[in-house]
């Protein structure tokens, strides 16, 4: 299975093609650098290849320096789906704003998690067909 990333408008039009574990480690690091050079939270957009069902899985991933989050949406989890921490925070509180390619989006604090755990879920997403990571806890955003 293989991931597409859509990242930086400088970025080939058709995306960033990531079939490998070190390739999604090569673009976490990407999205990682800029994160600290540029003091932002990006965000890049993933998509199954070639999966043009209707359930198609997007997914988001987020940067903020040293810690990360993924949203998803697709196969049998209707709505945007977003990592948590957990915590009683409620979902729909949407206090971090992220960057991609020049518009905002904004997700919940606790959907932030250690960069090395979202990282490795990306390896499971990569590896299941793109199947929403189960060593994650989601929260439902309304």
């Amino acid at each position: 299975m293989t991931l597409v990333a859509h990242y930086s408008p400088t970025d080939d039009a058709d995306g960033i093609v990531l079939a490998t574990v070190d390739g999604v480690d090569a673009f976490v690091e990407r999205l990682h650098r800029d994160s600290l050079q540029y003091r932002a939270r990006l965000l890049a957009q993933l998509y199954v290849d070639g999966d043009t069902t209707d359930t198609a899985p997007e997914i988001g991933l987020g940067i903020d320096h040293d810690r990360a989050l993924l949203s998803y949406s697709g196969h049998e989890h209707t709505g945007l789906w977003v990592t948590t921490t957990g915590s009683d925070q409620p979902s729909d509180q949407h206090d971090l704003t992220f960057d991609f390619m020049g518009n905002a989006t904004e997700f919940p604090a606790h959907a932030l998690l250690p960069l090395d755990v979202v990282r490795r879920a990306l390896h499971d997403l990569l590896t299941t067909g793109g199947q929403r990571p189960t060593t994650l806890d989601w929260a439902s955003l309304a």
